[in-house]
């Protein structure tokens, strides 16, 4: 289950900058569009944290919201586009509000993590089995142990979950935690708010060497958010400090990395930015960091039909081609799916728009590809019958 990085000598890929070209891929259907009951209630409401796929093409993912106490889901969608919840959370010791996805083991068995609620309402971890029985394996206090985890877990071939906690910690800037096969939870680098970076938000990838890499939307230089790897045994490097200016600040998704050891991600705002984008927070960019640790901007957002605000990783073809979303942006500034070429090409798969039946808005999740890319499927947060969508793009 975890996300391997392979370290090699090989150089950073050369990207240039391009202007966006339009209508690249093919918007072929809304999956699934949550729209059960009004309210939500029953079905789940603004779906965002991406989705998993298992051996027979069924997705599984969360939503925020919704459910049968109104407190977020976790759900699966059968190939025929029959959906099942597996759990809604109470709100009470079970946790509620998922903001990150899911993670699923050989046994079927799925893994995440609530912002709030459990014993301290500070968030917890839990399991779902394949017979949809949730049981809580940890909640946080928010003290030394962290508090409201945000992102999706990753886990090592033991069965060890690794995962940030946005609050507590020494500092009470967040943390880096684990919670082993055994069922102890240890904090492996707890922020403290300076240089060092605050506020964790997206989830972790690991190398071949257990070394943990990600990202933390405040701290840093002058509280741009930063870039850090943290080692087994609890070190921390900051690979990068956002300067908030054109490299860009506020990185909000996980990771992605090459097997030539560079890492992709992105920034929600900075960049060289238009006259769409406000002056001095623009429209967010693409960028690397090469082994060495040098930053590169492979793209930077200028609004309007380019796309505004993207909030979620990136995944990467056999080409070494970019793709991803915004939140907002494109024709009806309802959010984009793009593409990045190895030239810096941008173009845009998909601009979303209300007024399409069942289209969707704002897809601030990131995206899932089939093995070979024929197919990428994502979720809006809203839209549909406002409630948001799983949708499938050819690209």
């Amino acid at each position: 289950m975890s996300d391997l990085l392979r370290h090699t000598s090989a150089t950073l890929i050369a990207i240039a900058f391009a202007t966006a070209a339009q209508a690249g891929g093919s918007f072929e259907k809304s999956f699934y569009v949550f729209e059960k009951n009004i309210d939500g209630a029953g079905d789940g409401i603004a779906p965002s944290a991406g989705l998993i796929a298992d051996s027979n093409g069924n997705l599984y993912g969360t939503t925020l919201a919704g459910g049968a106490a109104g407190e977020g889901t976790v759900f699966k969608i059968a190939p025929d586009r029959s959906e099942t919840i597996l759990h809604s959370f109470t709100g009470g010791a079970d946790g509620y509000s998922p903001e990150g996805g899911v993670i699923r083991d050989a046994a079927g068995n799925l893994y995440g993590t609530t912002s709030v609620g459990g014993s301290s309402n500070k968030g917890t971890i839990f399991k779902i089995t394949p017979d949809a029985k949730e049981s809580v394996l940890y909640a946080f206090t928010g003290g030394a142990d962290g508090g409201n985890p945000m992102g999706t877990l990753i886990a090592d071939a033991q069965g060890n979950l690794y995962g940030t906690a946005s609050s507590g910690g020494d500092k009470n800037k967040g943390v880096v935690f684990k919670f082993s096969a055994g069922g102890t939870q240890s904090v492996l680098y707890s922020f403290a708010g300076g240089s060092d970076g605050a506020s964790p938000h997206a989830g972790l990838i690991m190398d071949d060497q257990g070394n943990l890499y990600g990202t933390t939307l405040s701290g840093g230089k002058i509280d741009n958010g930063t870039v850090f790897k943290v080692t087994p045994s609890g070190v921390e490097t900051v690979l990068h400090r956002f300067t908030g200016g054109d490299d860009g600040f506020a990185p909000m998704g996980e990771l992605l990395a090459d097997n030539r050891g560079s890492l992709y991600g992105t920034t929600k705002f900075g960049g060289t930015g238009s006259a769409d984008c406000q002056v001095g927070i623009g429209c967010g960019t693409v960028f690397s960091i090469a082994p060495g640790g040098k930053e590169s901007i492979l793209h930077s957002f200028v609004g309007g039909q380019d796309g505004k605000y993207p909030s979620s990783r990136l995944i990467m073809d056999g080409q070494h081609n970019l793709y991803g979303t915004t939140e907002v942006g494109g024709k009806r500034y309802e959010g984009v799916v793009f593409k990045i070429a190895r030239d810096g090409t941008e173009t845009i798969l998909h601009s979303f728009d209300h007024r399409v039946k069942r289209d969707g808005t704002y897809p601030s999740g990131p995206l899932l590809a089939d093995p070979d890319f024929r197919h990428l499927y994502g979720e809006t947060s809203s839209g549909g019958t406002k409630q948001g969508v799983v949708y499938l793009i050819r690209p």
